[in-house]
């Protein structure tokens, strides 16, 4: 894992990020933005398939605390619904199945919990705790 501590000059944790450095807080807000705006989406079942796909490794690289891996996958879960046109004749749109709307709430809540854990045990979230 690529953290640095003590980035800013202070004792917040941050990665490097296309050559920028990022602080946690902000990778986990953007998460949690994006995530927001995803239920709020309505797009073809195989938008949504691979939407999961991507929220599951989202959902991954936080357990893992791979926070480079997390902001990747934010990003490339933003890019899966961004406004295009739709052409005629595309397959209809419906929103989020409600498996995936639940596994969105937990990821959602999970990088929640993992923000206000401070950086006493690495901030990383035991996903067993947090199911619930």
């Amino acid at each position: 894992m690529l953290l640095m501590k003590g980035c800013f000059g202070g004792s917040e944790r941050c990665v490097v990020v296309a050559g920028r450095e990022v602080d946690e807080e902000h990778i986990l807000c953007e998460l949690q933005g994006v995530l927001t705006d995803l239920l709020e989406q309505f797009l073809p079942m195989a938008s949504w398939q691979r939407i999961e796909l991507l929220v599951i490794a989202a959902d991954r690289a936080l357990s893992c605390g791979d926070l480079i891996e997390l902001a990747r996958q934010s990003a490339l879960i933003e890019a899966s619904f961004a406004v295009r046109a739709t052409p005629l004749g595309t397959q209809p749109s419906q929103p989020a199945p409600y498996q995936l709307r639940e596994r969105v709430a937990i990821l959602i809540h999970r990088a929640d919990q993992w923000r206000g854990r401070g950086n006493d045990d690495g901030g990383r979230v035991d996903a067993r705790r947090t199911a619930d």
